[in-house]
């Protein structure tokens, strides 16, 4: 198959860089000190997670049997149903009634708010200075409050439109950053 084809040219790439295996390359930029401290993270996190997991799993096992489900242990579909229904009995109101709340403006305002505060960036609407695939796509740049220089740029497409958009969210590079070049990265965030 491709996929073992594809671990061998990897692993050789390694040999020839002259590391043990692909993980500690993937590893050499990154923050973490070594393959052994990212497998140490993980079972640290499994450790203290997966008890709580479990526990909750339990509870929300209990709450769907004590309100109508049948079956003899919840399945994968059946924990976002039930999630869903444990939270508007804790709470006392649907998720629904939230989205007032949370209209698009309210949001970016927030959070671009917290951008400034958190990393000293202005984030602006830049509509109309960058070709958009649909209308409800946004271009914004980003730039350094203290100078106003220009840092970097993003398209934001907010809305899921299952016609023509795969879903889920995610977020690519359009343009990376050169210095040779001038050029500012640009990035695309798609959420759904």
């Amino acid at each position: 198959p491709l996929i073992r084809q594809i671990l061998q040219i990897k692993q050789e790439q390694a040999s020839i860089l002259g590391f043990g295996s692909y993980a500690e390359v993937s590893i050499e930029r990154k923050m973490a000190p070594s393959v052994e401290a990212v497998y140490d993270l993980t079972e640290m996190l499994l450790a203290k997670a997966f008890p709580a997991a479990q526990k909750e799993l339990q509870q929300l096992t209990e709450f769907a049997t004590a309100n109508g489900f049948d079956g003899a242990a919840l399945a994968l579909w059946d924990v976002s149903f039930w999630s869903e229904r444990l939270s508007e009995h804790t709470f006392g109101f649907e998720q629904e009634e939230l989205r007032p709340y949370f209209a698009l403006d309210n949001v970016l305002d927030g959070l671009f708010g917290l951008c400034r505060r958190l990393y000293g960036v202005e984030i602006v609407r830049s509509d109309g200075e960058a070709e958009v695939w649909h209308a409800d796509v946004g271009f914004f740049k980003v730039l350094d409050e203290a100078s106003g220089e220009h840092l970097a740029s993003f398209f934001l497409d907010p809305y899921a439109r299952p016609e023509n958009k795969r879903g889920g969210a995610w977020m690519g590079v359009c343009v990376g950053r050169s210095k040779v070049l001038d050029r500012k990265p640009v990035a695309y965030l798609t959420c759904n």
